[in-house]
């Protein structure tokens, strides 16, 4: 039995030297799931693009902190004395106000929402490469906007004025790691957000469908108007002196 197990060890390692040594068949590499920005270029890649900016959506409304972010402190909410301390303690920070850095439902809005709104920023500049209808185009750029609308009305009702400017220039796509946010001056600044979340909700109005078409959803004229609608509200309660 040994001699057979030396034998069949032998013919074994043989084998596996015939193959590695056949370098051109075995050795080339075709990572697929490794790929550039050109992927969101195609119409694949630009509709696959679109669905993950819709899908980070869930961040803004899924997570218990951002349900307590968006109501505690408001009329339809009363913390009482059953509001959940520990870890994470966020409802009762978010209920007395002692609110810090490290705060997870300050944490969850902030930085979910800028890798989105720089993938729309990607998709609305790469637009005019995809090789789709162009019917099919504008309502797909009006749905980006729509969702880059909500992204940054989100944060500027729970932070005020945020940066326009990514790194590449104001709505423009960036590459690049950039810490260079800045947030002065702080009213001029807020004046460019409410013209820019104004102006992708225009633009969603105005070429988005009137109904919601069927299937999984996807935004229509009428979710538009509302967000559209709320913006000048919120703008509205603004000190613009």
């Amino acid at each position: 039995m040994k001699k057979w197990n030396k034998y069949i060890a032998s013919v074994f390692f043989a084998g596996m030297t015939l193959v590695s040594c056949n370098e051109d068949e075995f050795l080339r590499e075709q990572p697929y799931t490794v790929f550039s920005v050109q992927y969101f270029k195609t119409p694949t890649g630009f509709e696959n693009g679109l669905h993950a900016v819709y899908s980070g959506l869930r961040f803004l409304w899924g997570p218990e902190g951002m349900v307590s972010l968006g109501s505690v402190g408001t009329d339809e909410w009363a913390l009482a004395e059953q509001a959940r301390a520990g870890s994470p303690g966020f409802a009762l920070t978010l209920g007395n106000y002692t609110l810090d850095a490290a705060n997870g439902a300050l944490l969850t809005p902030w930085n979910r929402s800028f890798n989105n709104i720089n993938l729309a920023n990607a998709l609305v500049e790469f637009a005019p490469e995809v090789n789709i209808p162009e019917a099919t185009k504008t309502r797909l750029i009006a749905e980006t906007r729509f969702l880059r609308g909500i992204y940054y009305l989100n944060l500027v009702l729970q932070f005020g004025a945020v940066p326009l400017d990514l790194g590449s220039g104001e709505l423009k796509f960036n590459q690049s790691p950039f810490q260079g946010f800045n947030r002065l001056n702080h009213q001029e600044l807020l004046a460019k957000n409410y013209e820019a979340i104004i102006a992708d909700f225009q633009f969603a109005v105005e070429n988005l469908p009137d109904r919601r078409p069927t299937g999984p959803f996807r935004a229509a004229k009428g979710a538009a108007l509302h967000m559209l609608a709320k913006t000048y509200i919120q703008r509205g309660y603004r000190d613009w002196e």
